[in-house]
Parts: C-alpha cells; sequence; structure tokens
C-alpha cells in the first residue's frame, strides 16, 4: 500500500509500466471531472471508473481484494477512511470471482484506517485488503477515480 498525494505521482511511476499513464488521466482529468463510468484507457491493460457516493458507515463493511488489477483510489473531492490489512491475515467470506476480479473477507475490527481528502490516493496491491469509503467524521459526498492498472 502507498498513500501520497497527486503532487507527487511522479514518484510512483517506474513501480509498473502503467503506473505513468494512469496518473495523467488522473491530471488530465481534475479540472473537469468526467460523468460517472467506466473509461478504457489501454484495453483491459488500464481503465478507470470515476463515480460519485456517500460515504458509509463501518458496519456491515467487509474488506476486498484484486487478483488481476492494481487500484489507485483517487480522491477529487471529499473524504473518506480507506481500511487497509493483509489479505493472508484475514477470514475469507467469499471466494475469489475471477470474472468480476474480488474476494471479501470479514472485517474483524481490525486494520489500518488510512484517513484519504482532496487529492490523495492511495495504491493497493493484490495482498492489500482494502475497505474504501468509510465515514471519516461525518458523511461526505465524495467523487473518485478509481485506476485500475493489470498485474
Amino acid at each position: 500500500m502507498i498513500f501520497d498525494n497527486i503532487k507527487n505521482a511522479n514518484l510512483y511511476a517506474g513501480l509498473h509500466p502503467k503506473f505513468k499513464e494512469a496518473f495523467e488521466f488522473i491530471e488530465k482529468n481534475l479540472s473537469n471531472p468526467p460523468d460517472d463510468g467506466k473509461y478504457i484507457l489501454d484495453g483491459d491493460n488500464l481503465y478507470s471508473i470515476v463515480t460519485r457516493y456517500s460515504t458509509k458507515e463501518n458496519n456491515e463493511i467487509q474488506y476486498e481484494a484484486h487478483d488481476k488489477y492494481i487500484d489507485i483510489q483517487f480522491i477529487v473531492s471529499g473524504k473518506e477512511i480507506c481500511y487497509v490489512k493483509n489479505r493472508e491475515t484475514l477470514q475469507l467470506n467469499k471466494p475469489y470471482d475471477a470474472n468480476d476480479d474480488y474476494a471479501l473477507y470479514d472485517f474483524n475490527g481490525s486494520g489500518t484506517p488510512v484517513h484519504l481528502s482532496d487529492c490523495e490516493f492511495v495504491i493497493l496491491y493484490p495482498w492489500d485488503a482494502h475497505i474504501p469509503a468509510v465515514i471519516d467524521g461525518d458523511s461526505s459526498d465524495n467523487l473518485k477515480f478509481i485506476v485500475k492498472v493489470k498485474v
């Protein structure tokens, strides 16, 4: 897991061949965010999901993890907590679904709370189970880019 601000995105471009392109999409769309939806950037190698939503309470939440994609979750506006924990330490709740690229794990009240707000991102690798969109203090109406980078 990596947590930072978009102004430092260039520090991470060399970590994956598609990270530079992923951060370019984010930076290009900051001032005029596109409508909600899926945006193909390079076939199934790189795409972005743009979503507007309200943060959720931390009851009845579950960790999710992916095998095929790295997530770059970028908050354009709003604030939230994203809990992160190594998936190997969690109890599996729903086995991996290869079609939708996710498995679900029980939230046992533990994990690292990452507090995200405007122009901050978290990079989540396949071993990083995560619970995004959790209320941080008060409920927030968020705009987020979730860029999916094929492992």
